[in-house]
């Protein structure tokens, strides 16, 4: 049966309750089916909190569900469940768990995604029981006050489900045995039983391969027909998983930071062009060596910042960094880095001099590779310029690479039907329909005349679109917006990231962050060519899709061709509070996102922030830290990161910014390590069966292992010199079936999964004890 196609209705469900652990006065279980927010007895509250504690619904009709809601109290109540659990199952014995999640303790209803399949296929229920691990306030019973369920009841697709379901568990529970038989050389068993059912173990490939090796022992042929399958691409799954290895390489060393206060600011140009990135000052004619009484020493890279921008233009190898904040001020200077010549160059020193943007931090670039233009939007205000209309104008300006001009678009966006002021927003471009999409961030507003203005009142931006070619502002949604029903709303934030995919022309958005400690984990794409929006994690689930705690400001690239997406992190939430100092603490992790495979792993890590460790390392790898920026030459595959603040003390009391520039690159396996690696553990395994005639051993480790080994790896080098000790110890040693057998389960691993044996064992599944019956059998005639 392939894959279940059918999009599930949305409908909601009818239940009853079947059970719960206990109940306190007059908070009956029933009185979750009724929504009463207003009624502070309408809820299930339990007698105790002592564990387990439950409350298991039954459906109506045996349903596929993919969403839970859950109603609250009008006001925030210590007995709303901070923590909790979903399970799921066709009857009482077999329950899976959906969901491990909580919810906030305020008075907006909340709504998740239920797991709902199973083996690619959707999983029917009739029981849902729902677990309270925690509630909000210290040692106090837990509440639910009303819970909705909506998913899909209808009657031959449910069946259908349910019928795969156990032909699936008995046909692989067929599989099981015939793996254990064949493990175990109970060859009659095996034959007898494939017979039978007609049902085989595996791709007949795989099948040749046990032949090959386990039955026949020719590990030639063995290694012969792995590099066939290598070369036919069968590995290629397996080696798409693989993790990449970070390589670092210090383009400013932390050491070579220019200081402002060091430099002597050069005077505005008054002349109407400015250097093109391949002007080199020392080759110029007109660039005396004799120092001049007046001469002015123009910085040959930039200074050290956070909250600046960058933008990398991959046709012509050329970096741009503008503004941001040196720990004292904003800057307005623009430089340019050319990756072929490895050298900075300034363009200028004051764009608001020559008619370009303001100094400015929090703004956001992206760059028309085939116009060759850089669109400039948003800037942070300090809180006490925050009350003129004049200061919050949303200005825009783009700068014309070609001719060297900055331009001003317009002095406020908001005025166009484009945002107003904003600030940690994303901006991302389709060049091919020429579109920017600019979604999020906080925008910046003057309260009436009269207004007292809450302290904590903060304003969040939509999504909006602008064409670049009609000079046209749209929104496309507001903060808040629901755009499917029964799914979470749209909600607007600062420090999060978005990308746009130009093969599948989605935004994908993920992360973020609204008040001080609320912090959004959802991740959802928009098509922008249809509008839907798909939630690939609702930021409550445990799925392959649901984010890391990748922090909230962290930085995001996207790898269209390899269909992957790479997240920096940066400040970690305030639950990763440094204890000592009270500060949110600053970590270094590299995330990759597999966008066809819904999967996040981690490829580094180091959450060292002590500042004497980093001194050691600044050669190797760059400190922690946040608001740096990242840019990702696709073609290349390099990452390029400039600047950003440490963090701490040393971030905040002492205003320290960054100015180190580093070139990252993922170092992924090639078909080569895999193909020697084979051969590696072949031939080890061809050396255990050699033993038994020591010096013929001993030279097939000499002529023929050896060769195999990656003396560079100093674990597989450590290995390679233990054998040797192997050769003249002969206790312990495995039969040749086992050896053989171990190899090929060794081997399986790389193919696909569809072609190989299950992965699990049929003697984990004997329980290490039998329960006897709880009531003892009764006699019938």
């Amino acid at each position: 049966m392939e894959k279940e196609n059918k999009i599930l209705q949305q409908k909601k469900l009818k239940f009853s309750i079947h059970s719960c652990s206990s109940f306190s006065s007059s908070y009956l279980p029933q009185n979750i089916l009724d929504d009463k927010p207003s009624d502070q007895a309408s809820r299930w509250s339990s007698d105790t909190n002592t564990p387990p504690q439950f409350i298991t619904l039954k459906l109506e009709k045996t349903a596929v569900i993919n969403n839970i809601t859950f109603g609250k109290f009008e006001k925030t109540h210590v007995c709303n469940l901070k923590r909790f659990q979903v399970l799921g199952g066709l009857d009482e014995d077999s329950y899976l768990e959906l969901l491990d999640t909580g919810l906030k303790n305020d008075n907006v209803t909340e709504s998740f995604s239920l797991r709902h399949h199973l083996n690619k296929q959707f999983y029917p229920i009739n029981y849902l029981k729902i677990i309270p691990l925690q509630s909000w306030g210290p040692s106090f019973n837990f509440s639910i006050w009303f819970v909705a369920l909506f998913g899909d009841d209808d009657y031959e697709m449910t069946q259908k489900c349910i019928k795969w379901h156990k032909e699936y568990k008995e046909k692989e529970t067929i599989r099981l045995c015939l793996k254990h038989f064949r493990q175990h050389n109970y060859l009659d068993a095996f034959e007898s039983l494939q017979k039978k059912t007609k049902i085989q173990l595996e791709h007949p490939l795989l099948t040749e391969l046990h032949s090959i090796l386990v039955k026949d022992g020719d590990y030639t042929k063995t290694e012969e027909l792995m590099k066939k399958c290598m070369d036919d691409g069968i590995f290629s799954g397996y080696m798409s998983r693989q993790h990449p290895k970070p390589l670092w390489t210090p383009l400013i060393l932390p050491g070579d930071v220019y200081i402002e206060e060091n430099i002597t600011t050069p005077m505005p140009s008054t002349s109407t062009s400015t250097p093109t990135p391949t002007t080199d000052p020392d080759t110029d004619p007109t660039n005396s060596s004799r120092p001049e009484e007046n001469q002015v020493f123009i910085p040959t890279q930039p200074t050290a910042r956070g909250g600046h921008q960058l933008v990398l233009d991959h046709i012509n190898q050329n970096v741009y960094l503008f503004g941001g904040w040196d720990g004292t001020q904003d800057l307005a200077d623009f430089w340019v880095y050319n990756v072929q010549l490895s050298k900075w160059t300034q363009l200028s020193s004051d764009t608001e001099s020559e008619g370009g943007p303001p100094p400015r931090s929090c703004h956001k670039m992206v760059l028309d590779p085939n116009y060759r233009q850089i669109f400039v939007l948003g800037r942070y205000l300090e809180r006490g310029l925050r009350d003129s209309q004049n200061n919050i104008r949303s200005d825009f300006f783009v700068y014309d690479i070609a001719s060297c001009k900055w331009t001003q678009i317009t002095d406020d966006t908001s005025a166009m039907g484009g945002p107003s002021l904003i600030f940690d927003h994303q901006m991302c471009l389709d060049f091919d329909k020429r579109n920017i999409y600019v979604f999020g961030g906080q925008s910046l507003f003057v309260f009436p005349t009269g207004d007292e203005r809450p302290s904590s009142e903060k304003k969040f931006s939509g999504l909006y679109v602008y064409h670049i070619p009609t000079n046209t502002w749209t929104l496309l949604w507001e903060d808040g917006e629901v755009k499917t029903p029964g799914f979470p709303p749209l909600r607007s934030r600062t420090g999060h990231s978005m990308l746009f995919n130009t093969h599948d022309r989605k935004l994908y958005i993920f992360g973020g962050q609204r008040k001080r400690d609320e912090y959004l984990n959802d991740f959802f794409t928009y098509n922008i060519d249809t509008a839907e929006v798909l939630f690939l994690s609702d930021g409550n689930s445990t799925g392959d899709a649901a984010i890391p705690a990748v922090g909230y400001t962290q930085r995001a690239t996207i790898d269209c061709k390899r269909n992957e997406i790479h997240v920096m992190t940066g400040l970690n939430k305030d639950k990763d509070k440094d204890k000592r100092s009270g500060e949110a603490r600053v970590s270094n992790s590299f995330w990759v996102y597999e966008i066809g495979a819904s999967r996040w792993s981690v490829i580094y890590r180091n959450e060292n922030n002590e500042p004497g460790y980093w001194t050691t390392r600044q050669t190797i790898e760059p400190r922690p830290r946040y608001a740096h920026q990242l840019v990702y030459d696709e073609e290349k595959g390099y990452h390029y990161m400039f600047g950003g603040n440490p963090g701490g003390k040393e971030g905040k009391d002492g205003r320290l910014r960054l100015g180190d520039f580093w070139k990252l690159v993922l170092q992924r396996p090639q078909n080569s390590d895999l193909e020697r690696f084979c051969r590696f553990v072949i031939k080890k395994a061809r050396f255990y069966e050699l033993k038994s005639d020591p010096l013929t051993a001993l030279a097939y480790l000499q002529n023929e292992l050896s060769n195999c080994v990656n003396h560079e790896d100093k674990a597989e080098e450590r290995e390679f010199q233990l054998l040797a000790g192997q050769i003249f110890n002969q206790d312990n040693d495995s039969p040749n079936h086992q050896t053989r057998s171990d190899l090929f389960d060794k081997l399986v691993k790389f193919f696909p999964v569809d072609m190989t044996q299950p992965i699990g064992n049929l003697l984990d599944l004997i329980p290490q004890e039998s329960k006897p019956p709880a009531e003892p059998t009764q006699m019938t005639t």
